[in-house]
């Protein structure tokens, strides 16, 4: 981990035009961290001077702090996000960081990896990427896969449940802005 963040580096902050923020972590549940992890990243980009394309492939949501300093400093950069997560997939509709992410005129393209199979949990995660993927100004590529949740176990859902889980996906539903 080295953030350059020196004036004598100078020459650095105005030759990166891209950048890729990743990281190992395979799917899974997403440890809740603090904002301030990100500030040393924070600083660096908003130092630099010819930022073009950014990728953010990491297990976790973007963080809003992230797309404040792209929409602050680079607005006219590209943002392309893979492995697309939400915090937590019964996550309800309104979200901050969702919906600065589905209004960002950074965002081109946009790849999600679904879990099929039985969960216990309301799964919003299709609607909320939908939403995203029809409110986005500038999106030009939107793509999403599935893989198997693992295990045999066979989870009920009763009609109740149901029946909230599909009221609150309705809430996700918008037209497409033209």
């Amino acid at each position: 981990e080295v953030f350059l963040c020196d004036d004598s580096y100078g020459f650095i902050f105005q030759s990166v035009r891209h950048l890729i923020i990743k990281n190992s972590k395979t799917y899974g549940r997403i440890q809740e961290k603090t904002e301030s992890k990100w500030d040393k990243l924070l600083e660096f980009i908003s130092r630099l001077s010819s930022l073009h394309q950014m990728m953010f492939d990491c297990a976790e949501p973007v963080p809003l702090p992230l797309l404040e300093v792209l929409h602050q400093y680079h607005p006219s950069s590209q943002l392309h996000v893979r492995n697309w997560t939400r915090s937590s997939c019964d996550l309800r509709f309104g979200d901050p960081t969702e919906e600065a992410l589905a209004k960002s005129p950074c965002l081109r393209s946009i790849h999600a990896v679904f879990a099929t199979g039985g969960t216990s949990l309301m799964d919003l995660n299709r609607p909320a990427f939908q939403r995203i993927m029809r409110l986005a100004p500038n999106l030009v590529s939107a793509s999403f896969s599935t893989r198997p949740a693992g295990g045999c176990a066979v989870h009920l859902i009763s009609r109740k449940a149901l029946r909230e889980q599909m009221a609150e996906s309705k809430k996700f539903k918008v037209r497409a802005p033209r």
